[in-house]
């Protein structure tokens, strides 16, 4: 692997008092726009902050922006060829729109990806980009802000929150942005009202649409249906392409990924956020080094066996938060059975990677497995969301934290 490390560099923080933790619960829930602090009463946030070495953490940054740029350079050459939008399990009704559009891999002001790092035995292991719509901005922002009062000697990596909405705020000929997203879907509207409030912030106007219907394109340029048909300066999509292209076609979501103004993201993210994109590297020109040396080795599911169980997890093409995901040596005989024939039936829609290993860390309250999702906007590293999960798996089990810089200087006791 290209990025090699010690898992003993990583560590955990003494843990915050329960009071204390309530406190920084409380003031996300009232002040921030975070409601998901507990699951079934369970709550969330871990007591411990994350604490990474400062040549580590440079190291991850340097690794995230690598990935960055080889992953819009595939971008570029994929839109080019649509014969193989097929091969990534894109839907037949957005495959056909993303092909009919003459500008998909135009530059926009905005870019944003997360990358998921995973320490291992090895060395890292980065186990997907989070490359249409990835979340965390609030949890990679706010958690180091509000724990650092108690772990005073660490240092707070740079903000995406602040990296995202200073980029977009300066690409701006006017002052009002749409942000849409799916109703129904708490954590997402969290998210967009996050990147909402740090708008605002900056004096600018922002409306939250749930359906692209909500706009109005009869005079060429988005208009806001409600709001007396306010001019929209750009557009924040919220709202994952493979989701968009459910909607019935008068919904107009076919008008707003065509739209050649601001979107964030762009239209062309949609195709590297499919997990079967390993699967086309030998057929592009663009380089993927960077990617080879960190991502498992990934195969169509058609050349996965019933006896490969303990060696192989299965992904959805695109699967969200830990859904869709099947990590084999955790499933029975028959499970894995089942999961494998689904996953055959539907030859585009599913990908094996080979399973890794996450070093875990001991935690005050057992062990715990860290994933690491950097930031990486406009092609810069920002900060991460981190998820200290009970399990392999990373998913809705696993407990939020902040991650926060070690000088090399400062020895942990």
């Amino acid at each position: 692997m290209l990025l090699q490390t010690a898992a003993a560099r990583l560590a955990l923080s003494e843990p915050l008092s329960a009071r204390d933790l309530h406190a920084i619960e409380r003031t996300l829930n009232l002040h921030h726009s975070k409601w998901d602090t507990r699951l079934g009463g369970r709550l969330t946030l871990a007591s411990q902050a994350l604490i990474v070495p400062q040549s580590e953490w440079q190291a991850l940054t340097r690794c995230a922006e690598q990935l960055g740029a080889e992953t819009v350079a595939m971008e570029a050459e994929i839109s080019r060829r649509p014969e193989l939008f097929r091969q990534l399990g894109i839907p037949g009704p957005l495959r056909r729109c993303l092909a009919s559009l003459d500008r998909l891999a135009a530059p926009g002001p905005v870019r944003a990806m997360r990358f998921d790092f995973h320490p291992t035995a090895g060395g890292w292991a980065v186990s997907e980009v989070n490359s249409d719509v990835p979340g965390g901005y609030g949890e990679a922002t706010l958690l180091p802000v509000l724990y650092q009062p108690f772990l005073e000697r660490f240092r707070r990596p740079p903000a995406p929150l602040t990296l995202w909405a200073d980029a977009l705020a300066s690409a701006l000929d006017g002052d009002t942005v749409a942000f849409l997203s799916a109703p129904g879907y708490r954590e997402d509207h969290q998210v967009v009202r996050v990147l909402m409030q740090e708008l605002a912030d900056r004096g600018l106007i922002c409306h939250w649409i749930q359906t692209p219907s909500a706009l109005d394109w009869s005079g060429g340029e988005p208009r806001l249906r409600r709001a007396r048909q306010a001019p929209v300066h750009a557009i924040v999509r919220f709202y994952q392409g493979e989701w968009l292209s459910q909607l019935p076609r008068r919904t107009n979501w076919r008008r707003l990924l065509a739209y050649s103004g601001i979107v964030v993201n762009p239209a062309a993210s949609i195709l590297t956020e499919s997990k079967r994109l390993p699967l086309i590297w030998t057929r592009l020109s663009a380089s993927t080094d960077v990617w080879r040396s960190v991502l498992p080795e990934c195969r169509d599911p058609q050349s996965i066996g019933r006896a490969d169980r303990g060696e192989w997890v299965l992904k959805g093409a695109f699967s969200n938060t830990g859904d869709s995901v099947m990590i084999g040596n955790e499933m029975t005989a028959q499970a894995w059975d089942a999961a494998l024939r689904v996953a055959r039936r539907q030859p585009y829609g599913w990908v094996a990677q080979r399973r890794f290993e996450t070093t875990p860390l001991d935690s005050a309250n057992g062990r715990l497995y860290p994933c690491i999702g950097v930031f990486a906007i406009n092609g810069k590293a920002a900060g991460a969301y981190v998820r200290l999960s009970p399990q392999q798996l990373t998913d809705g089990l696993a407990l939020e934290a902040p991650l926060l810089i070690r000088l090399e200087s400062d020895v942990l006791p």
